[in-house]
């Protein structure tokens, strides 16, 4: 997918009801949200709002993914999605940080709940 592709995609998903709700159904639109945003190399931008004029996404539509009761989950995904593949792992420390990963993945294995669900 090209950036312009991403872009839409973001929009549609932060556009839908279960991206604002609390659940597993919005708890996969934010993971989505965010694999799109890490994968497409767009952290940077979405935190300096270079796409809401054009598609209506930013700072505060990623912010959500992270604020919604359930950001140990969307970490959680997103560290497992990089221990499973190291592009992505190599995404993921592009967007955040070292630093930052390192403390999620810490963060991470120190709540690991045996009943939680699988996102990938």
């Amino acid at each position: 997918m090209n950036a312009n592709e991403i872009l839409k995609r973001l929009k549609a998903i932060a556009q839908t009801k279960a991206f604002n709700n609390i659940g597993i159904a919005g708890t996969k639109k934010r993971i989505e949200f965010v694999t799109h945003v890490v994968e497409g190399k767009l952290w940077r931008d979405m935190v300096a709002y270079v796409y809401y004029d054009s598609h209506g996404v930013g700072e505060r539509t990623l912010d959500t993914c992270f604020e919604m009761f359930d950001s140990e989950h969307v970490v959680a995904a997103l560290i497992e999605k990089a221990n499973k593949c190291e592009g992505f792992k190599n995404l993921l420390i592009e967007a955040i940080g070292k630093e930052s990963f390192n403390s999620w993945t810490i963060a991470n294995m120190a709540n690991q709940d045996p009943d939680s669900f699988v996102l990938f």
